[in-house]
């Protein structure tokens, strides 16, 4: 009972990541990152922005980048310059395209979004200043950190 309560309370602590959309656009070997709220009026607090921006960078350098980047953190976006010309190969999606045959393209955003969600999410919890989600967090397996 106690779990089911944690888990509906992580659930609607966690609706702020939900409504943000990560949008990317390639020019010249660089990606610019930006965030978007699904309602027009939704605004960030700069603190609040930046560790978005840096979770969403951090996506696309885990999912496209193979070796190391440099990341550029501006004020409504972030740029992600890979520091070797050596990007992950487009048929390095893993067993799911053999499988079910996705598509390279699709395959690859998903993952950025998946990353870029569980890391603003994790970024939430740490900021969460309520008992029970303080206590919790080692709890929710996937914010647990490895030591």
């Amino acid at each position: 009972c106690f779990l089911g309560f944690l888990f509906a309370k992580q659930n609607v602590v966690m609706r702020k990541v939900k409504t943000v959309l990560m949008h990317t656009a390639r020019d010249e070997g660089k990606v610019r990152v930006w965030l978007q709220g699904l309602e027009s009026e939704q605004s960030f607090k700069d603190a609040t922005l930046s560790k978005r921006l840096a979770a969403s960078a951090a996506a696309c350098v885990a999912v496209d980048v193979k070796g190391r980047a440099v990341v550029e953190l501006q004020k409504d976006a972030v740029i992600v310059t890979p520091t070797t010309n050596i990007s992950r190969a487009s048929g390095d999606s893993g067993v799911s395209s053999l499988i079910f045959g996705a598509d390279a393209k699709d395959t690859k955003v998903l993952q950025r979004h998946v990353v870029a969600q569980m890391l603003m999410e994790r970024s939430i919890l740490e900021e969460e200043t309520d008992r029970f989600m303080l206590g919790a967090t080692q709890l929710f397996c996937k914010y647990a950190k490895c030591e």
